[in-house]
């Protein structure tokens, strides 16, 4: 099973092609992108089953860099994620 979190930008009323972001995906799925701001920056929050999580998947966010590029995913901590699977994030 893959998903991934892809971006897009409206120019003139019209949508560009799709882009796969940078920073928030690999051999791992990655669901439900939430913007959202934390510590003054702007994040991306969403849910993965990447490595190193507390339960199936997890809520983490990773700050944006530029359109479609974020740093490095952030697992939100085990007072937020449990062994179970936290799916939907909002803010």
């Amino acid at each position: 099973m893959e998903s991934k979190i892809y971006w897009s930008e409206n120019v003139n009323g019209s949508w560009s092609a799709a882009l796969e972001c940078d920073g928030v995906n690999g051999d791992f799925i990655s669901k439900h992108p939430y913007p959202g701001a934390l510590f003054g920056e702007e994040v991306l929050f969403f849910s993965s089953d990447m490595e190193g999580g507390y339960g199936g998947f997890d809520l983490y966010y990773a700050t944006r860099k530029a359109d479609g590029v974020y740093g490095e995913p952030k697992n939100l901590g085990e007072k937020i994620n449990t062994p179970g699977d936290e799916i939907t994030p909002y803010f």
